[in-house]
């Protein structure tokens, strides 16, 4: 039965399903827009890409890629709800916890990201941080966007509560248990205002007040986002019964050495195939 297990977690990481070992480990893909909307996962360090669809689950070391019409929204197991915009790559990178407090970390390599953070307990921990290549964002509980676009620059709108921004090499600092000495380092952000960190800055620049009527018009805005946690636990269940239905599950452990043979098979021709036909273009 061990081995049955063993073999079925190898099938289940070649082919980039996610499935978390604990709630608050884990993350949900809750919706899709379009339903039918493309979005694509990838593990840490892995080549294999998938297509995911509403409701699996995520864990912490996957890339996701939104395509062009696309949004996605992900759910963490206290309420937190996370949109990623289309044409965007996010990373749910960690999840940590210290005396019943979690503490999430995410990446937000490009593109946009919106999200409604629940408050804090105890208040005042910063619970969500979100890096940029070249920003840093610090959350106790509100409602923020971050962009980063294509010149390397990150911009951070606030609209509700209040976020800290610094640069990417004082992420850690947004841990330190001296919360209180964080305002001296970062720049803080107030609900209707923003700022941004140009690649080569040292500082964000100070914050500014932007139209949040004009600002609401945006894609990430066409659907209601709430905070909602009584439905977390559930979903995370009924994604991996769903899971546990499929035929991967019915395989005997001889199939699955089989299935798991065949896909090395398949990815060595592949890997030939491209080497002939690169040798066929080098001679032409």
């Amino acid at each position: 039965m061990h081995i049955l297990i063993s073999l079925f977690c190898l099938t289940v990481i070649s082919s980039t399903v996610y499935a978390a070992e604990e709630n608050c480990q884990s993350a949900i893909l809750e919706n899709l827009d379009p339903a039918d909307g493309s979005i694509s996962a990838q593990r840490s360090g892995e080549n294999e890409i998938q297509r995911l669809t509403a409701d699996e689950v995520i864990a912490p070391g996957i890339l996701l890629t939104t395509d062009s019409t696309t949004t996605a929204d992900i759910r963490l197991c206290e309420g937190t709800v996370i949109r990623v915009a289309p044409s965007s790559q996010y990373r749910y990178e960690s999840m940590d916890e210290n005396q019943g407090v979690h503490s999430w970390l995410f990446s937000l390599l490009g593109g946009s990201v919106r999200a409604i953070v629940a408050p804090s307990q105890p208040a005042g921990i910063v619970k969500f941080r979100l890096q940029t290549p070249n920003a840093s964002v610090g959350v106790r509980g509100t409602e923020f966007v971050v962009d980063h676009n294509s010149q390397g620059e990150s911009q951070l709108y606030t609209l509700d509560g209040e976020v800290l921004m610094g640069s990417r090499s004082q992420i850690e600092d947004l841990k330190s248990a001296n919360q209180a000495g964080l305002a001296n380092k970062f720049q803080a952000v107030s609900p209707g205002m923003f700022s941004s960190l140009k690649a080569g800055q040292g500082r964000p620049e100070a914050a500014q007040p932007f139209d949040i009527s004009h600002f609401r018009s945006r894609r990430i805005f066409q659907r209601e986002l709430r905070l909602e946690r009584r439905s977390f636990a559930a979903r995370v269940k009924t994604s991996e019964e769903r899971k546990k239905s499929s035929p991967i599950f019915q395989r005997t452990r001889s199939q699955l050495k089989e299935h798991l043979g065949n896909q090395r098979v398949w990815k060595s021709r592949e890997r030939e195939k491209k080497v002939r036909k690169k040798k066929i273009e080098q001679n032409r």
